[in-house]
């Protein structure tokens, strides 16, 4: 077990500063809170049929690298959304199960003799159907299988090793492999929380059918994440924080391009100019074009604001440090992401991970968490002392997240949705939340900054 750093003796007297009350985060999140745990559901004995694909010989199940992983599919409102609505029109005219295997991505597709049906129980063809995934996938798997159940967007898998989850990404199979590597190479390194890909029948850490690719997890059994809960959060920043440092220096095939945050604050903030044009030449404004329109002036403000953060020369110096050598983000930290289990959390659906400091995924949890918590400023500090137990914060990475959670990520989410994506009327109702919110927003980011420009001054 890795022992936790402890805190340099210069830092203390900072972080008392910081988080003292009456200042921007008011007191400690409580130590301790009730867990509760969903128990692990299990197959319905004596209603289900053991099945077993025909083609390979009893007892050649895979087992997995971790005994724990993904339960289901968190996505996020718009491209992701989208997607999981392409995915059940696509199940919707899908071959029927015992058709002709797909060919794998690259490779040409040789004729083959026509497969065998699959033997699969009606209710379970019924559950891939809901789910979007074609049943062939599970021929990809040397698994005994007992049940198959529908959650959500995955399916949910009882077989003869364990309990595992099955979903498709729009990943290419190349960053799946990476991602398998990366998760593994953090396992080996003390970051048990993770969740591990099962190898496919042929080696592979996803399966490819009907041109998709999917790929299998073993379950969690655990209590949904809630973000308003700062023990919740501090859980979950633990895990965040151990996973970037874990990752340091990993390097593989088929990884991903770092983030450049300079270059991604100002793209969005172009993004906010061309919404507001394009709102503005709109010849019927609609509540959501007006309300957007009325905020633009303040929401460039605050762009322009995290940008000149951005560019101060200690925080400045400080991304270059940590780009030197940079972990791996998460980058989708939402609360679908992450189980609370009895040893703490555990992260799911790496698919968006990439190398970035890690100030954007506390920043992403710290924002999300002030946002379910009506602006209660304990799940701040939970993360903080999260990140600090890993490693510890310097006033230029305070800033850093102070640039971060100064711009306007909220508004510019639900515009990019609603004008490149798909517009719904939820989005009118959401946009008016922050509007009414913006107040509470703007008092905690000012009371933030006058805590962190103390610390430069005491510094």
């Amino acid at each position: 077990m890795r022992t936790a750093r402890r805190t340099p003796a210069w830092l203390s007297p900072i972080l008392e500063q910081l988080f003292s009350p009456p200042a921007f985060l008011p007191s400690p999140p409580p130590t301790v809170e009730a867990n509760r745990i969903h128990p692990v559901d299990a197959a319905a004995a004596g209603r289900t049929v053991p099945w077993r694909d025909r083609t390979s010989p009893a007892g050649t199940g895979t087992s997995a690298a971790h005994p724990v992983s993904a339960s289901r599919n968190g996505h996020v409102r718009g491209r992701r959304l989208v997607r999981g609505r392409m995915a059940r029109r696509r199940a919707r005219t899908a071959s029927p199960p015992g058709g002709t295997p797909a060919s794998v991505h690259g490779a040409s597709a040789a004729p083959a003799a026509p497969a065998r049906p699959l033997a699969l129980p009606r209710s379970w063809q019924a559950a891939c159907a809901r789910a979007g995934i074609p049943p062939s996938v599970l021929r990809r798997y040397a698994w005994e299988i007992s049940e198959v159940r529908h959650l959500g967007t995955v399916i949910k898998v009882e077989t003869d090793t364990g309990t595992f989850v099955v979903k498709e990404t729009h990943l290419p199979p190349a960053r799946v492999a990476f991602l398998a590597a990366a998760i593994l190479h953090a396992q080996a390194r003390g970051c048990l929380r993770t969740a591990a890909m099962v190898p496919a029948r042929d080696g592979q850490p996803y399966a490819v059918a009907d041109r998709r690719t999917f790929y299998a997890t073993p379950f969690i059994a655990g209590a949904a994440a809630n973000f308003a809960s700062a023990y919740h959060v501090r859980q979950i920043a633990h895990t965040l924080a151990a996973w970037y440092e874990a990752t340091r220096g990993f390097r593989h095939a088929g990884a991903p391009a770092p983030v450049g945050m300079e270059a991604l604050l100002r793209r969005r903030a172009d993004d906010l100019r061309r919404f507001a044009d394009h709102a503005e030449r709109k010849a019927e404004q609609d509540a959501f074009d007006e309300l957007f329109l009325e905020w633009y002036p303040a929401l460039r403000k605050d762009a322009e604001k995290s940008l000149s953060l951005l560019a101060e020369a200690d925080v400045a110096a400080f991304l270059r440090s940590e780009m030197a050598a940079p972990g791996l983000c998460h980058l989708d930290v939402t609360p679908a992401n992450f189980i609370l289990a009895a040893d703490g959390a555990y992260a799911l659906d790496f698919d968006l991970a990439a190398y970035a400091p890690r100030a954007l995924d506390a920043a992403h949890l710290i924002r999300r968490g002030l946002q379910a918590s009506a602006w209660s400023a304990d799940v701040a500090y939970a993360c903080f002392v999260a990140y600090n137990e890993a490693r510890a914060m310097s006033a230029a990475e305070y800033r850093l997240v102070e640039a971060l959670l100064r711009f306007p990520y909220r508004a510019w989410r639900l515009a990019s949705t609603r004008y490149t994506v798909f517009a719904e009327p939820a989005q009118v109702t959401e946009l008016a939340d922050a509007w009414r919110e913006e107040p509470r927003r703007q008092a905690f980011l000012d009371a933030y900054r006058e805590q962190i420009a103390r610390l430069q001054r005491d510094a």
